[in-house]
């Protein structure tokens, strides 16, 4: 508590939570609190444009990363390294699982990041149908979807997660970006 009531000369503390509730009402009480929030879609694009993307992938990345830079670039790295994975071909669920990388904890982070966008996809397409049947049959897919990305928190093999889930919702067409179906 000293150095936080008494900092040296020129020196900015700066405590990072998320969840600010949890700390001691004594440290809360001598902390600044600062939201941070995710930016706009249209301040990402900004940011996305100056590290040399094009206007369309700022644009499409924008719409997929919730507000996060960090998480724009993973995207458009997953989405890179399963770019040679035929998604019109039988064979794509073991491709794109054979795309993730080999250090499991990236493979983790890769696995849960693409069901994530394949939640998003489903999400979106459930908006826009008019059919009660494809309404109900995504529903049931984005809950599938929830349930293999607690597998892989419950150390399942990432490859075999999405395999698997691509397999079993290959009837519903989900895709990775928003512009394919």
């Amino acid at each position: 508590l000293k150095h936080l009531e008494e900092p040296p000369p020129a020196m900015t503390w700066i405590l990072l939570s998320s969840a600010a509730e949890s700390l001691l009402s004594t440290v809360r009480s001598r902390c600044q609190r600062v939201d941070f929030r995710p930016l706009a879609r249209e301040a990402l694009q900004q940011i996305l444009l100056g590290r040399s993307l094009t206007l369309e992938e700022a644009g499409r990345l924008s719409d997929m990363a919730d507000g996060s830079v960090e998480k724009a670039m993973r995207v458009r790295a997953l989405l890179e390294s399963m770019s040679e994975a035929d998604r019109l071909s039988p064979l794509f669920p073991m491709q794109a699982a054979k795309a993730l990388p080999r250090d499991t904890k990236e493979a983790r982070a890769d696995a849960a990041l693409a069901l994530e966008l394949l939640i998003q996809n489903a999400g979106r397409r459930w908006k826009t149908e008019t059919s009660r049947a494809k309404m109900q049959a995504l529903a049931g897919g984005i809950k599938r979807l929830f349930e293999y990305r607690k597998y892989i928190d419950r150390n399942v093999a990432p490859a075999l997660a999405l395999e698997t889930a691509l397999l079993e919702l290959e009837p519903l067409k989900l895709s990775f970006t928003p512009d394919s179906r």
